[in-house]
């Protein structure tokens, strides 16, 4: 299982560090550094909220916050991969489009999960009701996310996520915050001149990506539903109850109010409290404590609903409400499922993506960032990897992987004998076994409100990109789909100590940073 990282507030010292992190001079340095990173995260809201246990608490006390972790220094990473993760994005982002659009094809790769997993049957069933009920809105947003980890071989994909995505708006700030300290020379000339070539530190737009992107389905809806007024027409974003991350989600609301557009936050909890359908199933809003006329919703924007807990009580009913409504989701609930990691391991089969893009002249080559994985299961493929997951030697090469989302779930190394024992064998083919990508560690200072650790880190990409699309009911039967926008928006960088198995950052593993783009 992942250990937590040890941290020593009085690491900093002049005779520790000389040379040893990308060149900075002396602990006097790297204090100052500290002080001027600090400062930024103060001034530009790179925090995350302390959110008391106790509610009434919560209320009366006054706010406070902690830095997000973060590395000092951006760490090296090759430019060709950086160049190819980008040039992938558009991809990615059409094949989990047109897997969300053939719920045929996709319900043949999750039907092993069906009977033993139970989140994912919960989200099949709530899909099969809204069928039934009748779906009124085709489009579909995607603002996705694909994580990877380089070495001597080229990228190597971790993993696809197609819910609730966070990290954009830390990511953007913090990119920001290594071009300030480039500019006035907190780096000497360990990166050249004090003004260092932008190539060298890429630029972020991943907040403004996301916020054009919701900004262009809040476009597509008005002018599908030309009866609707503007004025009285916005966006909702469905948030968790005692969000801690709020400085990542509050200035992409900002800026959609910016540009005229209603934004209005809504607990994942209180959905059917405050959300109904109107008589041709548009998505109502009621404002709380508010006597204005309810809210047509144009896009449901979705950064909570992805723990199986949040289904326990009513949690499948308000899915549902939102499912069959003409708002337009974010994503639906078929893109949902296509971030279980039994798809991607689905997806790195032979012929995979040839049956997702059929009639296609050109494939894009995505499968080129795959890496071995297997399923558990009772075919000869899967009895390989159970012999693989139940040796102690062989397993310390993998990762077994749940299909949950979230961070935290994985079961790393030497420790999937031991877990697999503790689970029925009935529901091991929910799990998905990954080989490891080896990376070659670099140094690193990175610093969290426990202090400052310096040693071998490793760092992981991810590609942030945004498609709307519906699907394109074609007449000789086969999936296609219409895409109004696909594009990359932008990119997360976060990187951890190499002893670290797990790389969330809110969760306390990682550390937001920055690649510095290397020449190969």
């Amino acid at each position: 299982m992942a250990e937590a990282v040890e941290m020593n507030a009085n690491l900093v010292s002049k005779d520790r560090l000389g040379d040893k992190i990308l060149g900075l001079e002396n602990g006097a340095r790297v204090e100052e550094i500290v002080r001027r990173v600090q400062d930024w995260q103060i001034i530009h809201g790179s925090l995350l909220k302390v959110v008391p246990a106790d509610e009434d608490e919560a209320s009366s006390a006054g706010a406070k916050a902690h830095a997000v972790p973060v590395s000092l220094v951006p760490s090296p990473w090759s430019r060709r991969c950086f160049d190819r993760a980008v040039a992938l994005q558009d991809g990615f982002n059409e094949l989990y489009a047109r897997l969300a659009s053939n719920e045929k094809g996709l319900e043949r790769m999750l039907r092993p999960l069906m009977g033993k997993d139970g989140f994912a049957e919960t989200l099949w069933s709530i899909h099969q009701e809204a069928k039934t009920l009748g779906i009124a809105q085709k489009w579909s947003l995607g603002i996705f996310r694909s994580d990877y980890m380089a070495n001597s071989e080229g990228i190597h994909q971790v993993e696809f996520n197609t819910f609730a995505c966070s990290g954009a708006t830390h990511a953007t700030r913090i990119s920001k915050m290594y071009s300030y300290l480039h500019k006035i020379g907190m780096y000497g000339d360990t990166y050249g001149p004090q003004s260092a070539p932008p190539a060298k530190l890429p630029s972020n737009s991943a907040t403004t990506g996301i916020v054009r992107a919701l900004l262009g389905a809040h476009q597509q809806y008005l002018k599908c539903r030309s009866s609707s007024n503007s004025a009285s027409t916005g966006i909702l974003m469905i948030v968790q109850h005692g969000n801690f991350n709020v400085s990542d989600e509050r200035p992409i609301e900002y800026a959609l109010w910016d540009v005229g557009v209603p934004v209005y936050r809504l607990e994942f909890r209180a959905i059917l409290q405050y959300l109904s359908l109107g008589p041709n199933k548009e998505l109502l809003y009621k404002l709380p404590s508010c006597e204005l006329a309810p809210l047509e919703v144009s896009v449901v924007y979705y950064r909570a609903g992805h723990k199986p807990a949040e289904y326990l009580r009513d949690g499948a009913e308000a899915r549902l409400l939102i499912e069959i409504s003409q708002a337009i989701k974010c994503p639906s609930i078929l893109s949902h499922l296509t971030t279980f990691k039994h798809v991607q391991q689905e997806l790195a089969k032979p012929g995979a993506l040839q049956a997702c893009f059929p009639g296609a002249r050109q494939i894009p080559r995505v499968d080129e960032t795959f890496v071995p994985m297997f399923v558990l299961d009772k075919s000869e493929r899967g009895i390989h990897a159970r012999n693989l997951a139940l040796n102690e030697e062989q397993a310390r090469r993998y990762i077994l992987k749940p299909s949950r989302e979230g961070g935290g779930n994985n079961v790393y190394g030497r420790d999937i004998p031991a877990f697999l024992q503790t689970v029925r064998e009935e529901l091991w083919p929910t799990f998905t076994l990954m080989e490891k990508i080896e990376v070659t560690p670099h140094n690193a200072l990175l610093l969290s409100q426990n202090g400052l650790y310096m040693g071998p880190a490793v760092s992981e990409l991810g590609i942030v990109g945004s498609i709307l699309w519906r699907p394109d009911d074609r007449d000789d039967g086969i999936p296609s789909i219409e895409i109004d926008f696909n594009k990359p928006i932008g990119w997360t960088f976060k990187t951890k100590p190499s002893t670290v198995d797990e790389m969330s950052v809110v969760k306390g593993y990682g550390f937001f940073d920055s690649p510095y783009l290397l020449d190969d």
